[in-house]
């Protein structure tokens, strides 16, 4: 049996404390031992059995730790996940959702070896995929989830129309949460999240109505983000964002603000300071490392 420095230590210590007792009552022993053996040899036994028992109990520990932490750092066998998020509210006008459409048919192309979900923006928490594309599908099954997807956002958008849908990006956060939680992503995961919108963010809470589109309510805005910080970390996936910008001619009226919006924003979701270079604006088709 090898024993740790822990355990060696606690042995020398153990050791030392019966030979300094001993020391400081050897007059007193000659006349004990004789006459009280067994009750030494109980004291031994006891304090030998109490050692063992501290040792066992921290080798027991340690060896739940060392397996919890194999569990958490094995490398992962699962693919690459992509959750996409399509903006098709009633402020995107035609063109703009053929942008949308064009871009997630490009996003299926190009991650041909990850598993993507589509989902729409809404002001929804519980809304459902637009669909779900599995990895490595052969070149009829992509041009079938690319022509479906397409027809899809159409179909959504044009049902959304004639309503006052409201743009919620923040929201999609909520949804993306849970589908990590409910897919058991962790950080050894490759995990991405791809926003295609114009970020214009109008959604109503209960706490006050989030208006990019109004200069006035820029400091109102902040507010009540703080107010509907939720209670989550989403960066502890190691998830990068990549938000597919100007999809529509709309533009924020005040670009320093609207990018201040949107960092309080990730901050609330755990992306700080350096985390903050994990979340990427681009125009076009977004580059992810799957790798």
């Amino acid at each position: 049996m090898k024993l740790n420095i822990f355990e060696i230590s606690l042995l020398v210590f153990a050791g030392a404390f019966i030979s300094i007792g001993a020391g400081m009552f050897k007059d007193w022993l000659k006349y004990i031992i004789p006459k009280s053996f067994a009750y030494w040899g109980a004291a031994l036994f006891l304090t030998g059995a109490i050692i063992s028992i501290i040792i066992n109990y921290s080798r027991k520990e340690n060896s739940i730790t060392e397996k919890e932490n194999a569990k958490i750092s094995k490398p992962s066998n699962k693919k690459p996940t992509i959750l996409v998020f399509c903006d098709i509210t009633p402020s995107m006008d035609s063109k703009a959702i053929e942008r949308v459409k064009n871009i997630s048919g490009e996003i299926i192309k190009k991650y041909n070896d990850a598993d993507i979900y589509f989902y729409s923006v809404s002001s929804n928490l519980y809304t459902p995929e637009i669909m779900h594309v599995r990895p490595y599908v052969s070149p009829t099954e992509e041009n079938y989830y690319v022509y479906e997807i397409q027809n899809r956002i159409s179909r959504q958008h044009s049902s959304l129309e004639n309503k006052n849908e409201e743009t919620c990006v923040t929201k999609s956060f909520v949804i993306a949460y849970n589908k990590f939680v409910e897919l058991k992503i962790t950080p050894f995961d490759k995990s991405f999240i791809v926003l295609i919108s114009d970020m214009l963010e109008y959604c109503n809470y209960d706490q006050g109505l989030i208006n990019l589109a109004n200069k006035s309510t820029i400091i109102t805005n902040h507010e009540i983000l703080d107010k509907i910080k939720p209670g989550f970390n989403l960066a502890k996936f190691g998830t990068e964002f990549t938000i597919v910008m100007n999809v529509s001619k709309k533009l924020p009226l005040d670009e320093k603000a609207h990018l201040d919006f949107w960092r309080h924003a990730f901050t609330n979701i755990g992306f700080v300071d350096s985390l903050f270079t994990r979340v990427t604006f681009t125009t076009g088709v977004p580059v992810l490392n799957l790798e």
